[in-house]
C-alpha cells in the first residue's frame, strides 16, 4: 500500500470553501495517474525531467503543455496558502506566463474546485487530477514547478510561494524570453 501526505502551511483565510470531509492523508492501492516512465529526481524529490502528464481541463478538453516551457502550479481548495497564492498565479497568467494549474483535490470534490475557480476568477488552464501530485512526487502544496522547453526542471517550490522570488523570476524569464 502506498500512502501520500500533502501538507499545507499556516492557515490564512481568504475564501470560504466547503471543508474536506476526508482526512488529508489518502491511502491508495493503485495510482490514479501514472507517468509513462520513472524520472530522475532533483535533490529532494522532484522530477528533474517533466513527467508525461495527460491533463484534462474542467470542461473535459485535453490541456497541452506549452512548448516553450511551463509553470505547473498544484493546489487544492482546502489549502489556505493555495487560496492565497492562486490570485498571484492568475496575475502571472494574465501577464503571459505559460501556466497550467492542477487541483489535487479528491475526485469527489469537484464542486469545491469549481467554486474556487469561480471565486478566484481563474482563467489559466485548470485540471483536476490528484494523481499529478503522485507523479510529481509532491510532499506539500501549493507546489510550483518551472520546466524548460527541453522539459528540464529549472526551479521548484513547495509550500508558501513568493512570486517575487529571484530564482522563480529567473526561471520564468528563461522560458518567456523576458
Amino acid at each position: 500500500m502506498l500512502v501520500w501526505i500533502l501538507a499545507c502551511a499556516t492557515p490564512s483565510p481568504v475564501v470560504a470553501v466547503e471543508p474536506a470531509s476526508e482526512p488529508v492523508v489518502e491511502a491508495v492501492s493503485e495510482p490514479v495517474h501514472e507517468a509513462a516512465e520513472v524520472v530522475p529526481m532533483a535533490p529532494g524529490h522532484v522530477p528533474v525531467e517533466l513527467p508525461v502528464l495527460e491533463l484534462v481541463s474542467l470542461s473535459g478538453e485535453p490541456i497541452p503543455l506549452p512548448e516553450d516551457g511551463v509553470v505547473l502550479a498544484l493546489w487544492a481548495s482546502w489549502c489556505p496558502p493555495c487560496r492565497k497564492e492562486l490570485p498571484h498565479i492568475q496575475a502571472l497568467y494574465e501577464d503571459g506566463a505559460p501556466i497550467v494549474t492542477v487541483s489535487v483535490d479528491y475526485p469527489n470534490k469537484r464542486a469545491n474546485v469549481d467554486k474556487m475557480v469561480e471565486l478566484i476568477g481563474l482563467t489559466a488552464p485548470v485540471a483536476h487530477d490528484i494523481g499529478v501530485a503522485r507523479t510529481m512526487n509532491t510532499v506539500a502544496i501549493p507546489g510550483i514547478y518551472v520546466y524548460s522547453a527541453d522539459e528540464e526542471l529549472l526551479w521548484w517550490q513547495e509550500d508558501a510561494f513568493d512570486p517575487q522570488d529571484p530564482g522563480f523570476l529567473a526561471a520564468l524569464a528563461s522560458i518567456t524570453g523576458s
